[in-house]
């Protein structure tokens, strides 16, 4: 398994986020979407490093275009879907829902 430095930075705010690791190895939220993000992106990542993220949505859409240009396979609806469902379930305190225009790579 190939660790980038973006995976080992992405590790390094999981476990400086002060989330316990029984609180990270929870799961993914539900929600439209889960399904598509537990198999596109835990092919490289565990859904720890998913869940300790917080972004805002547009941080979230430059996320998972690094991921898609990094070698994850989403379609455009895909990409849409998972976008939405990070920034929906793991948002930002305080940033604004994504929309739809706004999901474009």
């Amino acid at each position: 398994m190939r660790i980038t430095a973006f995976g080992v930075a992405l590790i390094a705010a999981g476990l400086s986020s002060g989330m316990s690791p029984a609180a990270i190895a929870q799961g993914l939220p539900s929600g439209n979407g889960q399904d598509v993000v537990q198999s596109a992106c835990t092919g490289c990542h565990g859904i720890d490093v998913i869940v300790s993220q917080h972004h805002t949505p547009d941080e979230w859409r430059d996320v998972v275009s690094e991921m898609v240009g990094n070698g994850a396979s989403l379609t455009d609806d895909q990409f849409a879907t998972v976008v939405k469902y990070l920034s929906t379930t793991l948002a930002l305190q305080g940033s604004a829902p994504v929309s739809p225009a706004n999901t474009a790579h």
